[in-house]
């Protein structure tokens, strides 16, 4: 009982020091959210992902209206290779049918969210990670081998992905 305590009191003392950098960073209301989250873990509420939902929709409004407008990154080499569409990239390592629900639930929403007209969603796994981009055979040696670790390697896969493609 005393370790449950003890560990409780050490999560809250992570939380309260990231609180108020996250107030800043995404604003009260995703912040609030996001601590009672982490301080007690369960199903996500509505009111939690309509929180993060309203974040999402106004900060990244502006640049979707850029992109609605013709807006090409430099050094895009691929974008157009997309059937002319913005390419919005998941990834989930294990593929659609492994995901957790609560993962699942998150891309059935970006499904229905994302614009078609304009937008694209492509989700990313081991088996075709390789047919998007083509990471150099050192990188993926290293995490065959367990020197970088899958979220590092999903970062090289991120980057390569967003350089060759653009997209958000």
């Amino acid at each position: 009982m005393m370790s449950k305590i003890k560990h409780l009191f050490q999560r809250s003392g992570k939380e309260i020091k990231a609180f108020f950098p996250d107030v800043k960073e995404f604003g009260f209301k995703v912040a609030f959210y996001r601590a009672i989250d982490f301080l007690f873990p369960r199903p996500k509420t509505k009111a939690y992902i309509n929180a993060l939902s309203d974040y999402m929709e106004k900060e990244l409004s502006p640049l979707t209206e850029k992109y609605k407008s013709g807006y090409v990154p430099e050094n895009t080499q691929k974008l157009f290779d997309m059937n002319g569409k913005i390419p919005v990239f998941v990834c989930w390592w294990q593929g659609e049918e492994k995901m957790p629900p609560l993962v699942s639930a998150c891309v059935e929403r970006m499904k229905k969210k994302i614009p078609c007209d304009y937008a694209q969603l492509h989700l990313i796994t081991y088996e075709n990670y390789s047919d998007y981009v083509e990471l150099p055979e050192y990188v993926v040696e290293k995490h065959k081998n367990g020197t970088i670790s899958r979220a590092h390697f999903s970062d090289v896969l991120r980057f390569s992905l967003l350089k060759t493609y653009g997209g958000m």
